[in-house]
């Protein structure tokens, strides 16, 4: 409805403004504006040079951000998330907590794991807090490292976690056992290098940390690689990973959470397999929840999902005002072209050349090209800093694509300008003259 309104609105207003010009202009100057022979006046000379002038400045603007966001989805695509995203099945539960106190939930939690790692064409299983690139709030805690304190995101996965998402385990080992108290974290390599200056993990191993200001403890026994959290185009946090513990001191410490993600690996559709999950679940309390159930590669789609609108978007406006920026110029100058047959006519019988007046009516198409593209950089040099927060590996002010969108803009410019041009040096003097 907006879109039909500001259309409707538009047409009116171009209805009438030539026509409320029409009428406050005198009978002489219309005829002294648009004599018998001579081109149309000064005026809507420059008017029509002017919206051509708009019409290929907005056409550069559009085009190099479409072309910037297009190197930016072709650069995250050769970006890692730092784990296998194909063939892994999400699936999101909730325990409630009047029935359900941190060791109940975790005997819930493990038996669901053991189950359904159970089931035909399961390759693995894993539980976690939060899932990477899924969304939501991360749960950070504050560790003392050493004379400082660090403020670290902290996820609760359990052994199987890892292996399910394929994330590379660097050094030590995973975590070990089911035990209801668990002073073993596993950290991620940037927090190995952010922690203890060694991005290996090799150092981190067997070194504790302790909760600020005077929490727990817990000793470092595998570094993992890094992961991706938030989407591609953020770098991956220091992260560390706690099994799911009941909490020594829950007023510091976080125990095991009543809310977690299943993780499933395995072969086929994940719709043949949700059943048989959905049985499993019911079996063991029919009464828990089974929500956002996706594949992660759904996930990691969805992570995207603000740059590819953009990407569309931006592609399909550039498409079309470059369309209209080239229409805009081949109808100025087609019809000046035309306002001045019969001088071209007379022209050419006085003994000029076709191609000379070719040339100049290209030359002229060219230069509003020029303009056109000068203005463009003009604006695109104001609008350049809303496009940083979409681009990834590419910076706003990118050569080759500023180059590439100049010549694909000079290019059209060339043909668009070029057949009224080829008109022009076709005009019969006889024709032209016998037509006025």
């Amino acid at each position: 409805g907006f879109i039909v309104l500001v259309t409707i609105v538009g047409v009116l207003i171009c209805a009438t403004l030539p026509t409320a010009r029409l009428r406050r202009a005198s009978l002489s100057m219309k005829l002294r504006d648009g004599a018998h022979g001579q081109s149309a006046g000064k005026f809507r000379q420059r008017l029509r040079a002017s919206i051509t002038v708009m019409q290929i400045a907005l056409a550069l603007v559009v085009s190099v951000g479409s072309a910037l966001l297009l190197r930016t989805a072709h650069q995250l695509s050769k970006v890692h998330p730092g784990f296998d995203a194909n063939e892994v099945l999400t699936i999101r539960t909730q325990l409630p907590y009047a029935r359900y106190d941190e060791a109940d939930g975790m005997v819930f939690y493990r038996q669901l794991a053991e189950r359904v790692s159970q089931l035909p064409a399961v390759q693995a299983t894993g539980l976690a807090m939060r899932v990477p690139m899924a969304g939501g709030r991360s749960v950070h805690q504050r560790f003392n490292v050493g004379a400082e304190q660090r403020l670290l995101p902290v996820n609760v996965v359990d052994a199987g976690y890892f292996a399910t998402m394929k994330i590379p385990l660097l050094a030590g080992q995973y975590f070990q056992g089911a035990a209801e108290q668990n002073a073993d974290i596993i950290i991620s390599q940037r927090a190995a290098a952010t922690l203890f200056g060694d991005a290996s993990g090799l150092t981190a191993l067997g070194k504790r940390l302790e909760l600020a200001p005077r929490g727990p403890s817990y000793t470092v026994t595998g570094v993992v690689a890094d992961v991706r959290d938030h989407d591609l185009a953020t770098a991956p946090l220091a992260t560390v990973y706690r099994p799911p513990v009941i909490a020594v001191d829950p007023t510091v410490e976080a125990g095991a959470p009543r809310s977690m993600a299943l993780l499933v690996r395995a072969s086929g559709s994940s719709a043949d397999l949700l059943p048989a999950i959905r049985q499993v679940v019911r079996e063991l309390d029919p009464s828990v929840p089974l929500f956002k159930v996706e594949t992660m590669s759904e996930v990691l789609r969805a992570s995207t999902a603000r740059l590819s609108l953009a990407l569309t978007l931006m592609t399909v406006a550039a498409s079309i005002t470059l369309v209209l920026g080239m229409i805009g110029l081949y109808g100025v100058m087609a019809y000046m072209v035309a306002l001045r047959t019969r001088e071209f006519g007379v022209r050419v019988a006085l003994g000029a050349d076709p191609r000379q007046i070719s040339r100049w009516v290209a030359g002229r198409g060219l230069l509003l090209t020029a303009c056109g593209i000068t203005a463009g950089f003009v604006l695109y040099a104001l609008t350049a800093p809303l496009l940083r927060s979409f681009l990834y590996g590419v910076t706003p002010g990118d050569a080759p694509t500023l180059v590439g969108v100049t010549l694909l803009l000079a290019g059209t410019a060339s043909v668009a300008s070029w057949l009224p041009a080829r008109r022009a040096a076709l005009v019969d003097p006889a024709l032209a003259l016998r037509a006025e």
